[in-house]
């Protein structure tokens, strides 16, 4: 697949899943076997509407946060030689503070750092706001492509394969080894909205000398509420693009790894989309499914 590397986001990593799964309508299937191509889409369009759109939680200003924040940007004003910081508050308040070194006992400039630091206003919920806002009014985000490991959950086939007569796709993440199938990303599933970071990364942003929080994307992308943990749901960041944008990827001939007929699938659609499928990849597999009265759930076999 000719995706773009998002680098901004995180280094893909690669698993062990031989394929993953994307439940369409056959009308849509019909579109990704013709054109060959696969939708990825910024979260805004996603149907979680928080989905990368809350407000990442920043470590609460504690005893501790303070004590390590303090002791950094003393061990910072004193450092030589001195270190290149970040744009930003933090470097402004090192620079200061360097320059009241050279005039005043070391002691005091101590006790004046850690002053400060203990008027910092504990209430961050402004800031998680703002933080927030900015990463929803960015002009330009993730576009991204999601799947499922699992083939056979009936909630799924109910709402992204037209009520169980459509069909999944599943795509090989293993036969070609530039895939970026293989880089998808698992999503973790959280009842509560996690931290942007530790304290002691934060602290390190709060000084100057990060950006951000180095994994600060992922937990806003790759993290969701566990209401949707039945998805089993993960990710290929394929593009970026503006809020409310999709784009279509090429596709390889053999990342086409087979299709799932579903159970309630009209036998001339699954032909003619199965016909489309063995175009594309003569050697994908075809699998069909059938309700199993005795678990709640979906029977999977392999067409002869």
């Amino acid at each position: 697949m000719a995706l773009l590397r998002y680098a901004l986001l995180m280094e893909l990593q690669s698993h062990n899943l031989k394929y993953l799964y994307k439940y369409r309508s056959a009308q849509d299937a019909e579109r990704i076997l013709t054109t060959r191509t696969i939708r990825c889409s910024h979260p805004s369009v996603f149907n979680d509407l928080l989905d990368g759109q809350v407000n990442l939680k920043i470590p609460p200003m504690d005893a501790e946060l303070r004590e390590k924040l303090a002791s950094e940007y003393v061990r910072l004003v004193f450092l030589e030689p001195p270190v290149e910081l970040r744009e930003g508050i933090g470097r402004k308040l090192v620079s200061l503070w360097r320059e009241f070194a050279r005039k005043m006992p070391r002691a005091q400039v101590e006790a004046h750092i850690r002053d400060a630091v203990s008027q910092i206003d504990p209430t961050i919920e402004h800031l998680e706001r703002k933080a927030g806002d900015l990463l929803r009014s960015a002009p330009r985000g993730p576009q991204m492509v999601c799947l499922s490991e699992n083939a056979t959950s009936m909630p799924m086939w109910y709402h992204y394969a037209d009520q169980y007569k459509g069909v999944v796709l599943a795509f090989d993440c293993q036969s070609d080894p530039q895939t970026s199938f293989s880089g998808a990303q698992q999503i973790k599933y959280a009842r509560s909205i996690p931290l942007v970071s530790d304290a002691d990364e934060w602290v390190q942003v709060s000084t100057g000398q990060l950006a951000q929080p180095q994994n600060v994307l992922e937990r806003m992308y790759l993290v969701k509420a566990d209401q949707w943990e039945y998805e089993k749901e993960w990710r290929v960041i394929a593009n970026q693009g503006p809020p409310g944008s999709m784009s279509d990827i090429k596709l390889a001939p053999n990342e086409l790894g087979g299709m799932v007929i579903g159970p309630k699938t009209d036998t001339k659609v699954a032909d003619r989309l199965i016909r489309l499928a063995r175009t594309w990849n003569p050697n994908c597999v075809i699998w069909e499914t059938r309700l199993d009265y005795s678990s709640y759930g979906l029977i999977q076999t392999m067409r002869a």
